[in-house]
This record gives structure tokens, sequence and C-alpha cells, in this order.
């Protein structure tokens, strides 16, 4: 779903309508486009970059562009795992990101038992990585709302339900 969909969700829904419409956590993800002046220093994807129509709200550190998308983390009917979400670039994964960096089942979201997230890198082309570092193939990585999870080349941000209404609540142009 389009970002500025879900921003006009938050100004004519209260939060538990808005929690109900999401259905759960949440990747936002820019409005992507391939940087081809700014090739890879270590061959990894090329670097994507965001569109100018972002905010940021700086109660949350939730950054938002706004030409981007919302993507709620939730299981699809189809989906053979209880406890794990699929993202990757087919359209039978649980999250799909149509970009070339991303790999067909690239990753896995998983719900631990105490309610926590973990992301798992399901052998993708272009590895995962969560804030920064790598995450290795089939060892999962504890995941907490507002860190920053790239797919390939694709940085989104993971957060609440609760936090992205609050955020777009907040909105304000992000100062560069």
């Amino acid at each position: 779903m389009t970002t500025l969909e879900v921003v006009r969700w938050s100004e004519t829904m209260d939060l538990a309508a808005f929690r109900h419409k999401i259905g759960g956590p949440a990747l936002l993800i820019p409005q992507l486009h391939e940087d081809t002046s700014t090739p890879s220093q270590s061959g990894e994807a090329p670097i994507t970059s965001v569109t100018k129509q972002v905010m940021v709200d700086s109660s949350t550190d939730v950054t938002i562009d706004l030409d981007g998308h919302v993507l709620p983390v939730v299981r699809t009917a189809s989906n053979p795992f209880s406890d794990k979400i699929a993202i990757g670039r087919t359209r039978n994964c649980d999250v799909r990101i149509d970009h070339p960096s991303i790999s067909r089942l690239h990753a896995l979201l998983q719900r631990a038992s105490d309610g926590g997230w973990s992301v798992v890198d399901a052998g993708s082309s272009n590895g995962t990585r969560l804030n920064g570092q790598q995450v290795e193939k089939g060892r999962p990585q504890r995941v907490n709302f507002g860190d920053i999870i790239a797919f390939g080349s694709v940085a989104t941000q993971f957060v609440s339900p609760d936090t992205l209404f609050a955020a777009l609540r907040n909105l304000r142009p992000l100062q560069r």
C-alpha cells in the first residue's frame, strides 16, 4: 500500500482502527530509484536512493518517504509457516518487494515465543543487513522496532503500528 494511503488512514481513523487496518508491524520502504552513479565498493548491489518527499517525526525517529510504501508484516493465507513471514520478490511471499536486488525468497521474519521478532537471511544472492551488519544465512538476528533492515540494496525500517500511527500524525519535512 502507498504511504499516502496510510497517511490518510492515520488522519481519519483512531489508533484501534489503524492497528486493525495495518494488521501488525510494517516495513517502511522508500520509492526506489537505482543510483548508477555510485558503484558499490564491495561488489554488493547498487545503493538505491529515495525521492525528495521525505518526512520525519523526531519524537519516534521514523522517516517516511511520502512516495514510498508501507508493507504490513502479516502472513498470507497461503503461507505454510505458523511463525514466519516470507519476504522476497515473488508473488507468493507474504511481503513482496519487487526490486532486482531482492531474491525470490530473500529472508524470513520470525515471531519469537516472547512476542519479539527476528530476521533470517534465506540464502539470498545480495544478502540481508540489520542496522548495517550482515545477517548470516540461516542464523536469526533479533529485530527491534525502529531497526533498519536492508534486503539486497533496499533499506527498510521495521515499525510497530502504534509508532507508525504516531509518526504519521506528527510528520514534519526532513531538514537536509
